[in-house]
């Protein structure tokens, strides 16, 4: 028999409760208290087992009249031996359903069966978990993840008894999965031939197919119309437009064609720093200086200065540093030249050196095209980061 454990159930203190609750009905090879509704049931594929998710009657659709109590009860994953009637009771397999939105199935095997895990975390975003099981063993757990951030991953296991596993490892390999898969920038590259003219278009993607699309300045202006979508959406729209033109650059100019190059500079536990070069024409006419951003990958969003405290005090150490490169600015022409209010704190490239030891270098671009640098070592840029930012730079 399978009846709710006394502090499950508040029906001794509600009597529409207990008058629901009360008796027992028999399925799935048990008999089950009228606490629990039978979310689901099925027979395994190994020809033995009965297996059922029993879930409390007032978290059942259609229980009009049932109040929760203040702690919901767990939901039950029962695995009934048809030939021994040996019943085997499992409660921390099942994601409680005051956690999130979650609707558990079951479906048969050739070997045994498989718990399929929707979980809804608002809007579009959704995340599936299917737990094969085998043997009272846990074989493998397959993930797919849709909506914002998209991907499948599959992890296996040697000797998981489902008595020693937790709804909770689902929340902690989806997050391992997530960080893995989703923030994993990646530098796309299409290139084609045209009438003896080689083109090559460049689209920064994160994971597969999820991109910056919420973050606007990152993406080139098309006329005057600012194109969204995924990377391949965008690598196929400058592509007809290069067809369009029959790849005619004065056709291209006049729509407003825009080709990007990306450096990525720095990646790491979520963070993205890199520079955008725009061109124009066959990667012959660069359009003003590079760009430079800073994103927090899980938050979809660039950084900039943000991430910076006591800014008044770090521009005054910048200006101190900023040096010319590349030209031969006598230092009396470039004291006259450069001013400390032309500082941009937002413009700076995050760099690792052979041993992963990480400097920032903020970048000015002098009117004629030469670069102005100020380098600051990991040490002496430390006291000027926001903490969250440090620990995360700072982390393995």
């Amino acid at each position: 028999m399978i009846s709710p454990k006394s502090d499950d159930s508040n029906c001794n203190q509600d009597s529409d409760c207990y008058n629901i609750a009360k008796g027992y009905y028999k399925r799935c090879g048990a008999q089950i208290s009228n606490y629990y509704a039978t979310w689901d049931c099925i027979c395994a594929g190994n020809g033995k087992d009965s297996v059922a998710i029993l879930t409390p009657f007032y978290m059942y659709p259609g229980c009009w009249d049932c109040t929760p109590p203040d702690t919901i009860g767990n939901d039950l994953l029962v695995v009934s031996d048809m030939k021994t009637n040996k019943i085997r009771i499992y409660e921390n397999v099942l994601h409680k359903r005051d956690n999130m939105k979650t609707y558990p199935n079951l479906r048969p095997t050739p070997n045994g069966f498989v718990i399929e895990i929707n979980l809804h975390f608002g809007g579009m975003d959704t995340f599936v978990a299917d737990i094969y099981v085998e043997d009272n063993k846990i074989d493998s757990i397959y993930f797919e993840s849709s909506g914002t951030c998209q991907y499948t991953k599959t992890y296996k296991f040697d000797n998981l008894h489902l008595d020693e596993f937790d709804a909770k490892m689902i929340d902690s390999m989806q997050v391992i999965a997530h960080n893995e898969l989703c923030y994993q920038p990646e530098i796309i590259t299409d290139t084609f031939n045209l009438d003896g003219i080689h083109f090559e278009l460049q689209e920064l993607a994160c994971g597969t197919p999820r991109v910056f699309h919420t973050i606007q300045e990152v993406f080139p202006i098309f006329g005057d119309t600012l194109f969204f979508g995924t990377y391949k959406e965008r690598l196929n729209y400058k592509k007809k437009m290069i067809l369009d033109c029959n790849g005619s650059w004065d056709c291209l100019q006049k729509k407003g064609y825009v080709n990007e190059l990306y450096t990525i500079n720095y990646e790491k536990n979520g963070i993205l720093n890199l520079m955008i070069q725009y061109f124009q024409g066959e990667l012959m006419f660069e359009i003003g200086f590079p760009v430079y951003f800073t994103f927090d990958l899980k938050e979809d969003w660039n950084l900039g200065e943000d991430v910076f405290v006591n800014k008044e005090t770090l521009t005054k150490k910048i200006y101190k540093k900023m040096k010319p490169q590349g030209s031969f600015i006598p230092s009396t022409v470039f004291d006259e030249l450069f001013k400390e209010e032309y500082i941009d704190l937002s413009k700076y490239e995050i760099k690792t050196d052979s041993n992963g030891v990480i400097k920032f270098v903020f970048v000015y671009w002098y009117h004629r095209g030469f670069p102005l640098l100020a380098e600051f070592s990991f040490e002496e840029i430390k006291p000027f980061l926001k903490p969250e930012f440090l620990r995360r730079l700072s982390d393995e």
